[in-house]
Order: C-alpha cells, then sequence, then structure tokens
C-alpha cells in the first residue's frame, strides 16, 4: 500500500498569539533575548514599527562622566499585544544604545480568555517593568545586566463561595560578572541555552565556585 505525505499542522495566528504568554512570563530565553537588540530588536527599535510609536527628546542624562542622550517613546495603542512606553539612553559619543527602560502592560490573546472563563480563572492583563545596561570595554559595548518584572493578578470565581485572588510577582535578572573579549572560545555544543531542557539541566560550575565567594543583594 503507498504511503501518502504526513499532514502538516497549520498554525493559526491566534495559536502563535498564545505562545507569546510564555516569552513575555520571563524565564532565562527571555532575559537571553533582550541582550541581543541587533539580531531580534524589540519593536521599538525596528524602523519598520516605527510608525507603531511616538519618540521624543528627554532630558539629558550620564554615565561615567559621559553625556547621553534620551529618547522618549511610547506605543500608539498596543503593538502586538503590548502596550508599553520607555526610554533609550545613547552614548552622545559612539551612537552607541547604553540602556533602555520599559514598563507596559500585556493583553492576553483572545483565544486564551475563553478557557479561561471555563476554567473559573479571571486574569488581569499583566503589568511589566524591564531594563537591560551595556558596558564598554575597549571602545565596544557590551550586555551587562537585564531585569525583567511582570505582575499578574488572578482570580479564581467559586459559585457558592468568595472569590480567591491572588497577586504573582516574576522577577529574573541576568548579570554579566566578567566579559573575555580576547582569546575566547565557543561554548561547547552540550553546555549551550536550549529550551528542550530544564533550567536546573544547564547550570554548569566551570568556576568551582562556591556561596561564600559569591555576594547578592537585594
Amino acid at each position: 500500500m503507498k504511503k501518502g505525505k504526513p499532514v502538516e499542522k497549520k498554525s493559526s495566528k491566534d495559536d502563535k498569539d498564545s505562545l507569546k504568554i510564555g516569552e513575555v512570563f520571563g524565564g532565562p530565553e527571555n532575559l537571553l533575548k533582550m541582550a541581543d537588540i541587533f539580531k531580534d530588536p524589540d519593536n521599538f527599535l525596528d524602523s519598520n514599527e516605527f510608525k507603531n510609536y511616538t519618540y521624543a527628546f528627554a532630558k539629558s542624562s550620564s554615565y561615567n562622566n559621559a553625556a547621553l542622550m534620551v529618547i522618549q517613546y511610547k506605543s500608539k495603542g498596543k503593538v502586538d499585544r503590548v502596550r508599553e512606553e520607555g526610554f533609550i539612553y545613547l552614548d552622545i559619543a559612539s551612537n552607541a544604545i547604553v540602556k533602555i527602560e520599559s514598563k507596559g502592560s500585556y493583553s492576553i490573546p483572545t483565544l486564551v480568555r475563553p478557557v479561561l472563563f471555563v476554567m473559573g480563572i479571571g486574569v488581569e492583563n499583566p503589568t511589566f517593568k524591564s531594563s537591560i545596561s551595556f558596558q564598554q570595554v575597549n571602545d565596544r559595548w557590551y550586555p551587562n545586566a537585564m531585569q525583567f518584572n511582570m505582575n499578574i493578578q488572578v482570580e479564581k470565581k467559586r459559585m457558592f463561595s468568595k472569590n480567591d485572588n491572588s497577586s504573582f510577582d516574576i522577577e529574573g535578572v541576568l548579570a554579566i560578572n566578567k566579559l573575555k573579549t580576547s582569546n575566547s572560545t565557543p561554548v561547547e555544543t552540550a553546555k549551550r541555552y536550549t529550551t528542550k531542557k530544564r533550567p536546573e539541566q544547564q547550570v554548569f560550575n566551570d568556576l568551582k565556585l562556591n556561596w561564600s565567594e559569591i555576594n547578592v543583594i537585594k
């Protein structure tokens, strides 16, 4: 019997939108994505999306005694289900972006809302704040620290008793402690980050550090 070709499953636009929730909710992949503003820039940095934002000069600032130009941006309504605003800090001498601050809210996809309704769950549009800063080494700029915070208000609706209200705060921080700009070697394939494995399976103590050598400030 002749075998036919396997049927390919096509994802609708709503399916794709529903998957974006995981990306916005944080996680290591989200922090790593924030660090690369060239290969996968945020919409407000994408020239194809400039028409969806307003830009204006804000009060100037400084970094290590260097003058910075500050540009304030704000979305015109929702862009890819995100309504946001923030500041872009530019080094005047090199035109490099040295810091980005953002805040806003994320709309729950329409496809997801009926599912939540059937489950008796009400979710307000999550709010978020994020920032990324860069550091200058040998006249070049590299990622320094990424931070992502999100708040989600959830209500569990009950028929014969008081509804349960919960507030979830999600925080992700990634700081670059040390940069090696010369004689660097590629990361081993087995140690490269992948979303297919759990985060705890991808932590390697190559420097043989212990807690007494690590300072954490909250």
